[in-house]
C-alpha cells in the first residue's frame, strides 16, 4: 500500500518500517505471560465475560493472552495485521 492511500500521518507511519519493526519486536512469546497476569487480574474484577472485541489489535497479542483465560468467550479482532477477525 502506498503512503498516499492513508488518511492520517499516523496510518502512514505505522504502515512503513516502524510498523513492521514493531511487529517483529513484539512477536515474542515473552510478552504473553505478563499480559496474561495483567488481564487475569482485570478479569477477576468482572462478571461473566461472553465476548471480547479488540480494535486495532495489530498482531493480536492481547487476544492471544485472553483466549486461555476466557476459553468460552467469543473473541473478535478488528484492524489487525493478519486481516483475520
Amino acid at each position: 500500500m502506498s503512503e498516499n492511500q492513508f488518511s492520517t500521518d499516523q496510518e502512514s507511519f505505522w504502515a512503513m518500517d516502524f510498523g513492521n519493526e514493531y511487529i517483529i519486536r513484539n512477536s515474542s512469546e515473552d510478552y504473553i505471560a505478563p499480559k496474561m497476569r495483567l488481564l487475569s487480574c482485570a478479569i477477576s474484577k468482572c462478571r461473566k465475560i461472553d465476548s471480547v472485541i479488540e480494535f486495532g489489535s495489530n498482531i493480536g497479542l492481547n487476544m492471544i493472552a485472553l483466549r486461555p483465560l476466557l476459553p468460552k468467550a467469543k473473541t473478535v479482532r478488528r484492524g489487525d495485521q493478519s486481516g483475520s477477525v
